[in-house]
């Protein structure tokens, strides 16, 4: 399955999906705001499909490309996979967006209210030997703490690049998959980072890029182990975030002063990755 073209214009991205239908290519057509993408479910047939998009991009008004969807469908064909707007179907995705905001504003990105963040982090004590990764907290029973360092950023745009991935990731499953699936793809994800970043570098991390990790990794397998669940994750997205990833882990931006929690977007994503690769969890 590949993405071959992005459109501005629902209309027209509706029209040429409508059409590549009725000339037997079979795609899907994702919205992911504010864009529509066009995906060609078979690899043989991308070579005629770009060639049609070329066509139409160079002429979308031509009359042969201005198709009734019931007229040319000879036999049932699925419904396009759709990304709807209704803000409604992400629940999740929203309650994780704005408790970060808050709890981030409310702590003063962990500088205030210091009872609070010593509540919500993994830990404050420094791993000593090579233990299991569970904090003392979390041994004698605080077992949030695997899950609630997510919701503290310490800076503006640590906040906003994670609120941005999160709402792009968070909200294809949710839609597609439903509250409870986000709920414990959240919940082990962060718990894969937290103790994965706690065992490698200690306890001073926070924030949600191991889940957004976690959440790329789980689409990204599914489209490979199950691609008639359509949960595909464009090829661009993933190489974009494991080049941030190899970036992170070389050093590179922590020279440039961001700091990194290298180990919970590396436990996240294979978190992710193990959970997506499950093929019989639909």
């Amino acid at each position: 399955m590949r993405k071959i073209g992005t459109f501005d214009s629902q209309s027209l991205a509706e029209r040429f999906h409508w059409f590549l239908i009725s000339k037997e290519i079979e795609n899907q057509l994702d919205e992911v705001p504010p864009h529509w993408e066009i995906w060609v479910l078979d690899d043989d047939l991308l070579p005629k499909a770009q060639e049609e998009l070329t066509a139409f991009l160079e002429s979308p008004d031509d009359p042969r490309f201005k198709v009734s969807p019931p007229k040319i469908v000879k036999k049932p064909k699925p419904t396009p996979r759709r990304t709807t707007t209704d803000y409604s179907s992400i629940r999740v995705t929203r309650f994780l967006i704005v408790a970060c905001v808050v709890l981030t504003i409310y702590t003063g990105m962990g500088t205030r209210h210091p009872e609070v963040v010593n509540w919500l982090l993994y830990s404050k004590f420094q791993k000593t030997g090579p233990n299991w990764p569970l904090s003392p907290e979390i041994m004698r029973g605080e077992i949030w703490r695997l899950v609630t360092p997510i919701f503290i950023h310490l800076s503006v745009l640590h906040l906003l690049m994670n609120m941005y991935w999160m709402w792009i990731l968070g909200g294809i499953i949710e839609r597609r998959q439903g509250p409870t699936r986000l709920i414990i793809l959240t919940i082990l994800t962060a718990a894969g980072s937290s103790m994965t970043q706690y065992f490698l570098f200690g306890p001073a991390f926070s924030g949600i890029s191991g889940v957004v990790y976690g959440l790329l990794g789980y689409l990204w397998m599914k489209s490979m182990v199950s691609p008639e669940e359509q949960l595909g994750v464009p090829q661009s997205l993933v190489l974009f975030m494991l080049v941030w990833l190899f970036l992170g882990m070389s050093g590179s931006l922590e020279a440039l002063g961001m700091r990194i929690a290298n180990g919970a977007h590396f436990g996240g994503l294979m978190a992710g990755m193990l959970v997506g690769s499950i093929r019989s969890w639909k």
